[in-house]
């Protein structure tokens, strides 16, 4: 990267610019870069080795917030790039940093920190915004297993949230490596505009050498203008099910092994499953109160069904 990446509380710094030129040495760098300074951050409020009198929620929400804004340097590549190895590099990355924000809301020093602070602070003029600042970081911690009393079950919850989030990356980087295609004659794609951008190969079952067909990658660029200007109602459906199942094969373990490893961890943090974890902080709150509004609206909508 042309520039070093610096805390934008030790001089306000710009983050580099994106370049399609950025090697697996760049992402590698700026990842150790990010976490380096982002744990310095870190340590200092919990022991506030500046004597700094500033709010630690405030230099926390500050450190975090300028981490997440380089984080996309290193993250954006693994979808774009053209570089199989630097996708690779950014995917490792993309797990290296999601560690990293998630191993700092499991430090107990630090939620121990925040919480002696948030006792202390006589303050009672508080704005709104304040007051839910301070809530929604003491929740975050919570639900990364802060209250858990016992070192051991808070590793064990880590070494979990680890291997779903290397699955997770796993899933994904299956489906932007993905070289699956569809074959259509020309007749089949009447409707879209511009059929030069998917080549004209020969099908190996079929013997006709009059009938040409077209190559269709099964990714957005060139999937989304059949979905949007195809004729044929039967070439559409071929592409929604070629799509929505492709990396079946390989990735349906990782996807049921998530599954239960999140229920595993919601358990352990205390919730009766995965879906109460993730429903508490939404306007939902429960899975009751999301399936009692999804059910509302049906209950609304039947007198227009039925007519």
């Amino acid at each position: 990267m042309s520039r070093t990446v610096k805390r934008s509380g030790s001089g306000g710094h710009l983050p580099p610019s994106f370049s399609k030129h950025i090697t697996t040495s760049d992402i590698e760098s700026l990842t150790a870069s990010i976490c380096t300074n982002l744990n310095t951050a870190i340590d200092q409020i919990i022991h506030n080795k500046d004597k700094s009198s500033q709010n630690p929620f405030h230099l926390l929400s500050a450190a975090l917030g300028y981490a997440s804004e380089l984080s996309a340097y290193v993250t954006l590549p693994s979808m774009t790039h053209g570089s199989e190895s630097v996708r690779a590099t950014s995917t490792k990355s993309k797990d290296v940093l999601k560690c990293t924000f998630d191993g700092i809301f499991a430090k107990r020093d630090l939620y121990d920190a925040l919480l002696l602070h948030s006792k202390q602070d006589t303050t009672t003029t508080k704005e709104e915004e304040e007051k839910r600042l301070v809530s929604m970081i003491l929740t975050s911690f919570r639900r990364n297993g802060c209250g858990i009393s016992k070192q051991e079950g808070r590793d064990k919850l880590m070494e979990k949230r680890t291997a779903i989030e290397e699955m997770c990356s796993s899933f994904i980087s299956s489906i932007n490596e993905n070289t699956d295609f569809v074959l259509f004659k020309e007749e089949d794609l009447e409707g879209v505009p511009d059929l030069s951008s998917y080549p004209i190969v020969p099908n190996e079952n079929n013997n006709d050498e009059n009938v040409s067909y077209r190559k269709i990658m099964l990714k957005a660029p060139q999937i989304m203008p059949i979905l949007q200007f195809a004729s044929n109602p039967n070439t559409r459906q071929t592409i929604v099910k070629a799509n929505a199942t492709k990396c079946q094969t390989v990735n349906t373990t990782k996807f049921l092994n998530v599954l239960k490893l999140r229920h595993e961890c919601a358990v352990q943090l205390g919730y009766e499953s995965h879906s109460h974890y993730m429903l508490e902080t939404k306007m939902a709150s429960t899975p009751q109160e999301a399936i009692e509004f999804v059910q509302n609206l049906l209950d609304r909508c039947q007198p227009q069904l039925l007519e």
